[in-house]
């Protein structure tokens, strides 16, 4: 787990300042690298950007956290139930996120702004 966010950290000292995007869209328990076939764990969410990836993920993190099963989910976690957890009880996102910041990636802390058209 750390070799990989020590990965992100060497690839992002190179150049700065970054803008970074996630669309948080057809959510599944995987890796989208895996080919994963299951249905999404929650309802698409939206579109999250920000110049601090770890903020970022922090935010996409607990807003998938927050939002309502999907409607095929192969999870039933509920509301403010984390879904990656509760599909695969050996995830560690939020050590991730601990490690990143400790590398001096970013801020797990946030504040969203929505926008809606």
């Amino acid at each position: 787990m750390r070799r990989m966010v020590e990965y992100a950290w060497a690839a992002l000292s190179v150049s700065r300042p970054l803008l970074f995007v996630n669309f948080v869209t057809r959510v599944v328990p995987d890796c989208d690298c895996m080919g994963d076939t299951h249905p999404p764990l929650t309802p698409d969410i939206g579109v999250l950007a920000s110049t601090d990836p770890v903020a970022l993920d922090s935010a996409c993190l607990d807003l998938v956290t927050q939002a309502p099963d999907g409607p095929d989910s192969p999870v039933k976690a509920g509301a403010g139930q984390n879904k990656f957890r509760a599909f695969r009880p050996d995830s560690q996102g939020e050590l991730q996120l601990e490690i990143a910041e400790e590398l001096g990636l970013g801020s797990r802390s946030y504040k969203l702004l929505e926008i809606r058209r």
